[in-house]
């Protein structure tokens, strides 16, 4: 049985990045209530008709303010509730028009999803999608994703209602048992540390590929039970297979949709057998001459790159961007790319990647020291989107690759080239709110009537350059000022505010 309730808080809601918060849970038990400053509330009381799985269910949606969803990135998993606040995530989803929900349960055995949970999760999209303005959310495709139970839930969820599953991503665990003839048909990525790899979890992967299912097995070398690297890995996998499988999709609100299936044939191989090396085997299906069961399948040869890093062992070369991972690139900026190889001698020859797509190249470093070898690639245009990085190196006949690190490339702000509108930060400790706003033009701080004296404010991106008309903006208390942002790159930002008495007081916001 569901039960719904809306709040307003504050009689307003954000116009762009709304955030929904809601619970299922038994009916004899208290609603969990949480509070999130000037934003939507939403609550859903949901009776487990199977107790047994789990006590109760809490979940955040965020969507971004777009007239229609075109899907949802679903994390499950130990307080995965919270990842609407990553800036991560929120990114793939606005570049994917995708709503983004975290779930939380309680009791671990929510992650066999024939025991209630995949009809709790259903009932959520159902009260959301009459309570959201969103009805589509009931039956658009979903990508699942979570580490330790929540990747045995994201496994298991994919055997049990593969219709809706547009991919699944379970690193750290599994879940074994009945699985849909239909769940073969859906790309999953199987994601186990050196040290915790066991029977079971591999066992799985074994079964489903037997089965020829389109499942990919990763390793993280040196890597214990912890989500580490992972999202190097998941970010690429759910926009690749994402933006393919739905790139011919036109109608996202009649009813359920028809998910393009792959051929098994249409993908790529990668081998297992090879990956304690820094440069394992990757090959068309077609052409792989190992025994096609026992390999990874991934849709296309970007995925096999990116899985091709991912698994280097102890690569010797490495990479970073001008950019940083936490930053968000505007669309049509110039990157600069760097590679950094230690051994005897310099490489022959170093290529920088998008996933398999060679951006650069260079045969010679431009510093050295110690054995290691610097190189860099200069004004790299990336188009809009994610994008997983690499380094090649060839070493005579050998060749060796880096792991992968991950950009976004998004229009920039006031371009119109994005979905949201408005988003916005609120101090706790100083009680001054920021909220970034198109239809203002920039950033609006509202500085509370306590403060003590003006207050000045700047606004500075992750690089430290003043990008608030180049000027410092003074606002006595308790009256707002906006600070006009003109091709701000979209990414952090950070508030700087600065009274007499205080030293300068920092919000962090993100601009959308």
């Amino acid at each position: 049985m569901l039960f719904t309730r809306l709040i307003r808080p504050f009689g307003r809601t954000l116009a762009s990045a709304s955030i929904v918060v809601f619970s299922a849970m038994g009916a004899n038990r208290m609603p969990i209530s949480d509070t999130l400053d000037g934003e939507f509330y939403y609550q859903a009381i949901y009776d487990n008709p199977r107790p047994a799985a789990y006590e109760w269910l809490k979940a955040r949606f965020r969507f971004p303010e777009i007239p229609v969803l075109k899907g949802l990135l679903c994390k499950v998993g130990h307080n995965s509730h919270d990842a609407v606040y990553d800036d991560k995530y929120w990114r793939l989803a606005k570049a994917l028009d995708f709503g983004l929900v975290g779930f939380k349960f309680k009791d671990a055995l929510y992650i066999d999803t024939y025991k209630g949970t995949a009809s709790g999760f259903n009932d959520m999209m159902d009260s959301l999608a009459r309570s959201t303005g969103h009805p589509e959310v009931k039956h658009i495709p979903r990508c699942f994703w979570g580490f330790s139970e929540g990747g045995a839930c994201s496994f298991s969820i994919n055997c049990s209602d593969p219709d809706i599953i547009l991919a699944y991503y379970a690193a750290g665990a599994t879940k074994g048992g009945r699985c849909n003839d239909e769940a073969v048909f859906n790309p999953g990525m199987v994601s186990l540390g050196e040290t915790e790899r066991d029977e079971h979890p591999e066992k799985n992967f074994t079964n489903m590929r037997e089965r020829n299912g389109r499942i990919a097995y990763a390793i993280q070398w040196g890597a214990g039970h912890n989500w580490w690297a992972n999202t190097h890995l998941v970010l690429p996998f759910l926009y690749q297979v994402a933006t393919d499988r739905l790139a011919g999709v036109t109608d996202f609100t009649s009813g359920p949709i028809t998910l393009k299936r792959y051929a098994e044939e249409d993908g790529w191989l990668c081998d297992m057998s090879t990956w304690e090396s820094n440069y394992a085997t990757i090959a068309p299906y077609e052409s792989y001459t190992g025994d096609k069961t026992k390999a990874s399948w991934v849709i296309n040869e970007y995925l096999a790159k990116v899985w091709q890093g991912f698994v280097s062992k102890d690569p010797p070369i490495s990479i970073t961007a001008s950019f940083s991972f936490d930053d968000s690139i505007p669309e049509g900026d110039a990157v600069t790319l760097y590679a950094e190889y230690e051994g005897d001698g310099p490489p022959d020859l170093v290529r920088f990647l998008s996933g398999n797509q060679v951006l650069g190249t260079s045969d010679s470093a431009y510093y050295s020291q110690n054995s290691k070898y610097y190189y860099r690639l200069e004004g790299v245009v990336p188009s809009k989107g994610l994008h997983s990085l690499l380094a090649e190196a060839d070493i005579g006949e050998q060749t060796v690759i880096s792991k992968p690190t991950t950009i976004f490339v998004e229009p920039p702000y006031g371009s119109g080239g994005g979905n949201a509108v408005e988003t916005q930060y609120h101090s706790r400790t100083s009680g001054i709110k920021a909220r970034l706003s198109r239809d203002a033009g920039g950033v609006v701080v509202e500085i509370p009537r306590y403060a003590k004296s003006p207050t000045s404010v700047a606004v500075i991106d992750s690089r430290g350059r003043r990008i608030a008309a180049s000027a410092v903006f003074r606002t006595a208390p308790g009256r707002s000022v906006t600070l006009p942002l003109e091709g701000c790159a979209r990414g952090v930002l950070f508030i700087c505010v600065t009274t007499p008495e205080e030293p300068t007081k920092t919000i962090r916001i993100v601009s959308p």
